[in-house]
């Protein structure tokens, strides 16, 4: 007769620790996921408010045009990696939402948003206005509303003037390709979550009766299939 298995042994964690499981399933946590350190939020906070900057200093004046425009490419490399960093904090968690505000963030995501139809700062601002009526207020009061609708117009005619629209296309479908109906689908679904819930923002948006039924199409027709947070 064979002898019996060895019995089974568990671990408990002392009261105020992590289980090894638990550890475990922490350290394989998406870092997307995470709360970030106020220190990284502060270095990306500043990475931008530095970048809206770029050209303006009597150095950068001073030095010759070769070296100014590498690093104005440079910067705004560095500027838009780490816009893209601060939407997908703010997809994260209420609390980087509730930094990033704190850190003055969002005006310069709208002044980013509405210099380089930045894709990645418009998808900023339309997740941290996710269930934060601060965040939705401080963005309209930055003239959020105001910027997203000139960006869809100017886009959407932009489109229109070079023949965005294939000639097959019919007339019920929105005539949008390419970037112009990425950065065009982003406004929509940016104004649309800074003025649910939030009248004043609403009202704001009220006014732009022409945008207000291009929103309407592009988000009815799903043009932003597959769009990451």
């Amino acid at each position: 007769m064979p002898p019996p298995p060895p019995p089974t042994t568990t671990t408990t964690a002392e009261p105020g620790t992590l289980s090894r499981r638990s550890e475990v399933q922490l350290n394989q946590r998406p870092a997307r996921k995470s709360r970030a350190p106020i220190s990284v939020m502060r270095a990306l906070a500043r990475k931008l408010s530095e970048g809206l900057d770029v050209g303006s200093s009597d150095d950068d004046k001073s030095g010759d045009a070769n070296r100014r425009g590498e690093r104005m490419r440079t910067d705004a490399a560095e500027r838009l990696e780490a816009v893209a960093a601060l939407r997908a904090l703010a997809c994260a968690n209420a609390a980087n939402r509730e930094n990033a505000r704190a850190l003055g963030v969002i005006p310069s995501l709208c002044e980013i948003a509405r210099r380089e139809h930045c894709v990645e700062a418009i998808g900023a601002l339309r997740n941290l206005a996710h269930n934060s009526e601060a965040n939705a207020s401080e963005a309209g009061a930055c003239g959020a509303i105001g910027a997203l609708a000139e960006i869809i117009r100017r886009r959407t005619a932009d489109a229109r003037a070079g023949g965005g629209a294939d000639a097959s296309t019919s007339s019920s479908r929105f005539p949008l390709a390419g970037e112009d109906r990425r950065v065009v689908f982003a406004a929509a679904s940016a104004l649309t979550s800074l003025t649910v819930k939030h009248p004043e923002n609403a009202a704001r948006l009220e006014s732009e009766k022409d945008v207000r039924e291009i929103i309407e199409k592009v988000i009815g027709e799903g043009a932003g299939e597959g769009e990451e947070e």
